[in-house]
């Protein structure tokens, strides 16, 4: 397969990565459990502004809080996650060429992988995952990879 190139903006990086967070059942169950403690205080008739506006403030500010965190992450370091990407896919793994990094990496890294309609999503454990947009590739590598991916990893 010929080598796909492209590049993530920070903007891109962010939203894909603050959303993915936002859709995990930990995301899910914090929003709930602070949604819980707002109703419960109310029920008890106590004070909103002392108990239960804490929780929905809290409840409310949670994803603002979370866009922020990784915004600064990728502003401090934005080779590591926006800087041009060229992989060579191979049948052992996946060569990955950037600003600062040169690596080899091995089908058995990965642990699963997803895709939406925009990206396909690598992932190695419980740190982020690796993005590839799929407007990296034609259609006939598109292909390619997906099956190759089947292959070798399990899909999720």
């Amino acid at each position: 397969m010929e080598p796909v190139k492209y590049k993530l903006s920070k903007q891109e990086f962010v939203h894909i990565i603050a959303f993915r967070y936002m859709s995990t059942k930990k995301f899910i169950i914090a929003e709930i459990v602070l949604l819980i403690l707002t109703l419960i205080s109310m029920l008890m008739e106590l004070s909103i502004f002392s108990y239960g506006l804490v929780p929905l403030v809290l409840m409310v500010c949670l994803p603002f809080f979370i866009f922020y965190q990784l915004t600064k992450s990728v502003n401090t370091n934005p080779d590591l996650f926006t800087s041009e990407k060229i992989l060579n896919i191979e049948n052992e793994g996946i060569k990955v060429k950037s600003a600062n990094i040169s690596s080899n990496i091995n089908w058995s890294f990965f642990k699963k992988w997803t895709e939406n309609n925009k990206y396909i999503f690598l992932y190695s454990g419980n740190s982020l995952p690796s993005i590839i947009p799929k407007r990296a590739f034609t259609i006939e590598q598109l292909t390619e990879f997906k099956t190759l991916l089947s292959e070798k990893i399990r899909p999720s």
